[in-house]
């Protein structure tokens, strides 16, 4: 039995030869790879007899969406949306390999040097981490010498995801200028570790007044803390605020002009 494609809309039987030409006209896929670096298959569209007219399912992963109302146009819009919400689910280790094809034409020495240090899996969670975060994997070039870096400098028992720190370092304006709103970055310092139930508490509810803050600012909510600490920040505010942005120190560019906003911890 053959496997779905990652990204699938199922439509009504009538409503597929229209949206299968809708999506002609916009791969939504051309678009995940153009805007965050991921390559996929084509997205199919499939028939389900099950669905009322001028409904759809979209399914990301192996995972189907609730049914939902619109015409073609509708139904290519939300998969692309989620394809970009789970953009790090979608790049598995086949997904990773093909980038390292693709780049091998530019830069055959760069890639068998990255293939001869680590498998396209490694290479794949350490992308995933980034696009969990919202950061294009556009670089593949700075992102594996990156890697290569870190493989020659840390020691052998060192943690894969430190590697990721030495990633975020060559990436630095990619990670950072989609935050910016009228050239000025606005960040909550975010110094303190919140270990107890009752400093996470008091952090989700700082991270709230924030975040409010922001809004009303049109800008997007930014945290700054340690570099030790921030995987740790960001953990403890998962599914709290979706769209809030966790950086270190190191992640900042030295030319970034920077504001600060209301402190969430420290």
């Amino acid at each position: 039995m053959s496997k779905e494609p990652p990204l699938v809309l199922y439509v009504p039987p009538e409503g597929v030869v229209a949206t299968r030409a809708e999506l002609a006209a916009r791969p939504v896929e051309a678009e995940l790879f153009a805007e965050l670096g991921v390559l996929l298959p084509a997205a199919a569209v499939l028939a389900d007899p099950a669905l009322p007219r001028g409904c759809f399912a979209a399914a990301v992963a192996g995972r189907r969406q609730p049914d939902e109302r619109g015409d073609a146009a509708a139904a290519c819009q939300r998969l692309l949306a989620l394809g970009q919400r789970h953009a790090a689910e979608l790049l598995d280790a086949r997904a990773a390999q093909a980038l390292l094809d693709l780049l091998h034409d530019l830069q055959p020495v760069l890639v068998e040097a990255a293939e001869s240090s680590f498998e396209a899996a490694y290479l794949a969670r350490r992308l995933q981490a980034l696009l969990a975060e919202q950061v294009p994997v556009l670089d593949l070039r700075a992102i594996l010498e990156a890697l290569l870096r870190h493989r020659a400098l840390a020691p052998s028992e060192t943690p894969e995801e430190d590697a990721d720190d030495e990633v975020r370092l060559a990436l630095q304006h990619t990670i950072v200028a989609p935050l910016r709103r009228d050239g000025t970055l606005t960040v909550h310092l975010a110094d303190a570790a919140p270990l107890s139930a009752d400093a996470r508490n008091t952090l989700h509810a700082a991270v709230a007044r924030a975040a409010a803050e922001d809004r009303a600012a049109n800008r997007p909510t930014v945290l700054l803390t340690r570099r030790d600490r921030r995987r740790a920040l960001r953990e403890a505010l998962a599914g709290h605020e979706p769209a809030l942005t966790v950086l270190a120190y190191d992640d900042l560019p030295p030319d970034f002009a920077i504001e600060v906003g209301i402190p969430v911890a420290g």
